[in-house]
């Protein structure tokens, strides 16, 4: 959330730089003194100077800038962070009622923080419990957080846990599991445990994966801990020959959306070990036993590649 918000600060300069060749609301010329607020204000907002941020914003009229949901998206989020929360649900509801806003996808985000903030949990945990369900929700608000809210509205072990499986790595989440505990919940399981792995390794949080993985219970899930192991150890750039062993050992086990992706990094694994011999051998069978997948396509480039490299030309 913070990388968004960096990126709007950013791109807040950027329309105050060139909102002085624009024409404000009602087509006259954007006010340059306005302009140079805005931007101002957004730099003052990104360095945390929320006061500073507050007194430029209030002094600029609505019409004396070309990018008027700029303005009402900082008016909002400095009143927000200050606990003016009618003022922010104010800029908030007027930049929902502009057609195509750049910000349409945050403003319900943004008016759900209100109601919590005025104390309405019911109705902020019902709005987030909209928002969260819908595909893509990471890129738009704090979903670690909204999980959070909706569980204090109304406390129950499986919300909290929800949080704490879901969203590992999420300041929250150990508070939410030792909540979930509080309520009844018996300790993570091994199913919960590999999903956490899952999310962690995702977010390239690969030595706590491995830690997560190594608190499941042995000959629980092995399949499901060992091709997440094998497959966290490989992202992470290390132990490629336990990496490979792991792969190569569980692929024939998995789903089938997953037994050539599984082949084809247990093959190259064996080749970031030194081991091109038994690389190459293991790319000719993901070839032979998935023809029709991208894998197969890549595993013949790379044994043709590691055969070339090693002047084989004629096998290259």
């Amino acid at each position: 959330m913070r990388a968004i918000l960096h990126t709007l600060a950013a791109a807040g300069l950027l329309v105050a730089l060139l909102g002085g060749l624009a024409q404000a609301k009602g087509g006259k010329p954007a006010d340059p003194a306005a302009v140079k607020a805005l931007g101002d204000a957004f730099r003052a907002y990104d360095a945390g100077d929320l006061e500073r941020a507050r007194k430029l914003v209030s002094g600029i009229a609505d019409d004396s800038v070309v990018d008027r949901d700029y303005l009402l998206w900082l008016r909002g989020m400095v009143a927000l962070r200050t606990g003016e929360t009618a003022s922010a649900q104010k800029a908030f509801e007027a930049l929902g009622k502009l057609h195509g806003s750049r910000f349409a996808r945050e403003v319900p985000w943004r008016l759900a923080d209100c109601a919590w903030d005025r104390g309405d949990k019911a109705a902020a945990a019902k709005a987030y419990a909209g928002l969260i369900a819908v595909a893509g929700a990471e890129d738009v608000g704090d979903v670690g957080t909204a999980m959070w809210r909706i569980a204090e509205a109304k406390p129950s072990a499986a919300a909290y846990r929800a949080l704490a499986v879901a969203h590992p790595a999420h300041p929250l989440a150990e508070r939410a599991d030792a909540k979930a505990i509080e309520l009844g919940a018996p300790p993570l399981t091994a199913h919960e445990r590999i999903e956490r792995a899952k999310q962690l390794s995702t977010a390239h949080l690969w030595d706590q994966a491995v830690v997560e993985l190594a608190l499941v219970p042995p000959d629980e899930q092995q399949t499901d801990h060992d091709y997440w192991l094998g497959t966290t150890l490989f992202d992470m750039r290390r132990r490629y020959g336990d990496a490979a062993t792991l792969l190569l050992g569980v692929y024939t086990k998995l789903g089938s959306d997953h037994q050539a992706e599984a082949m084809f990094h247990g093959a190259r694994a064996l080749s970031r070990a030194d081991r091109d011999d038994d690389a190459i051998a293991w790319y000719h069978k993901v070839v032979a036993a998935y023809p029709h997948t991208a894998w197969a396509q890549e595993a013949q480039f790379l044994s043709g590649w590691l055969e070339f490299n090693r002047g084989h030309f004629k096998e290259a």
